[in-house]
């Protein structure tokens, strides 16, 4: 797909076939409309509140199987690995040049 050259009737199609399942609460409403800017002060204290939670429950669990706390938290997909070596940037511009400009088929 070529993204410059989109109308608008893709653009709508491909919103509406994308179901990331980020839609809080109880409302049926499937197509929730995300606000922009700063989070209100109840919104803030509710995410401290979720990351105080999240930190005690994989506490518990690392305790509870001999492991440490950021190997749960890798394992529930809320951490990453460090790697141990710097990236190479020279890696990095192979990918993106790859990406950018795949190899031609070739039909032989």
């Amino acid at each position: 797909m070529v993204w410059g050259n989109r109308d608008a009737g893709d653009h709508n199609q491909a919103d509406e076939d994308c179901d990331d399942g980020d839609n809080i609460g109880d409302d049926d409403d499937s197509h929730t409309r995300y606000i922009s800017g700063p989070l209100s002060e109840e919104a803030q204290e509710a995410v401290r509140k979720l990351g105080e939670d999240t930190k005690a429950r994989a506490d518990h669990l690392a305790r509870k199987y001999r492991k440490s706390p950021n190997s749960i938290m890798r394992m529930a997909g809320l951490a990453i690995q460090n790697s141990r070596q710097r990236q190479n940037i020279a890696n990095k511009h192979k990918t993106w040049y790859s990406n950018l400009h795949p190899r031609p088929t070739t039909s032989q």
